[in-house]
């Protein structure tokens, strides 16, 4: 009997190949720079986004990164360890005892108990993963729109404090200007260091661990779906994985995601 061919390695979520394979500290410096942005105080940020409109977007980024952005790329990180580490310790090795000893297709139930834990654990890295691609794509397109922005905002600052007529005489306004001014051009340099390093953050592989994690679910459901209907032939089944070579990857990814976890 014909079955839907089933790979249980990471595939596209190997090591070396994920987010969490960038160094945890290019994370932390999107987020240091966002907590200067969050502690901004009110006066300070409504005058700056006076003069430049994203910026109240980037605070509301600011904030969702330390809310939820920052502690689900941690979750993320920590369910796809717990994910590697399921397989390769419990998965993988009793999948191989039961074909070692022929008992597949007498143990369905054993099996479904077995699957369901790793079901549930890919389930949550697929719904986690895609939670963190909008806040992503938010927080590139605000920095992009902002760094394209300022110039344009200090050179029509610097012409108007440079043109009040009589500025000897308002010494006052032209300080305050010179001083929003230079609020600015410090924003300006926070952001063009953001940007390089926003630009950089892998909004692509998060979106691809989405469709990576789907897949993984579907390949965990196939395969159950095979024990309930092809228990005659599960041996077979089984042994049609490569389960000794998953369960080393899997084991390597699970590492890489827990050093990432610990520190980012």
């Amino acid at each position: 009997m014909d079955t839907t061919r089933i790979d249980l390695g990471p595939d596209t979520v190997t090591a070396g190949g994920s987010p969490f394979a960038l160094p945890a500290a290019q994370w932390r410096a999107i987020g240091d720079f966002l907590a200067s942005v969050n502690a901004t105080d009110a006066a300070s940020s409504a005058g700056i986004a006076a003069q430049l409109p994203d910026y109240a977007t980037l605070r509301t980024c600011a904030a969702n990164w330390s809310a939820r952005t920052h502690p689900n790329l941690l979750s993320l990180a920590g369910q796809i360890s717990q994910y590697g580490s399921y397989f390769s310790q419990q998965l993988a090795p009793r999948l191989n005892a039961m074909i070692s000893g022929q008992q597949a297709a007498q143990q369905g139930a054993a099996l479904d108990a077995l699957l369901q834990p790793a079901m549930d654990t890919a389930q949550r890295c697929a719904t986690l993963a895609a939670a963190l691609v909008p806040d992503l794509q938010t927080l590139g397109s605000t920095c992009g729109n902002i760094q394209r922005a300022l110039p344009g905002v200090i050179s029509s600052l610097t012409a108007q404090s440079v043109g009040i007529p009589g500025m000897g005489s308002n010494d006052g306004l032209a300080a305050r200007l010179a001083a929003q001014i230079g609020a600015i051009a410090a924003n300006l340099a926070q952001v063009a260091v953001l940007y390089a390093v926003a630009g950089n953050v892998p909004l692509a592989d998060i979106e691809r661990l989405r469709g990576a994690w789907g897949g993984i679910s579907d390949d965990l459901a196939a395969l159950r779906e095979d024990m309930q209907t092809l228990a005659a032939s599960l041996d077979t089944v089984l042994a049609g994985l490569d389960l000794q070579l998953a369960g080393s990857q899997w084991q390597s990814v699970a590492a890489e995601a827990a050093a990432f976890a610990a520190a980012a």
